[in-house]
């Protein structure tokens, strides 16, 4: 399952991801510069940081 949230600045935008309804999950961001239409790219498509890149807990976004 994905979902995703825009912080609370507009400048990027945040991914969950999990296997199950178990409260574990990855999270990934992106940095979002003006309009989604100009979200940073790569050859590949869109460029994510994997900030958390395993499921062994519960990671949610607070602030930045």
């Amino acid at each position: 399952m994905y979902s995703a949230n825009v912080s609370d600045d507009g400048k990027y935008l945040l991914v969950s991801v999990s296997n199950s309804c178990d409260p574990v999950n990855k999270l990934y961001y992106t940095k979002i510069e003006g309009d989604v239409a100009d979200i940073k790219s790569s050859e590949n498509g869109v460029e994510v940081v994997k900030l958390i890149n395993e499921i062994d807990a519960g990671y949610t976004y607070l602030t930045n």
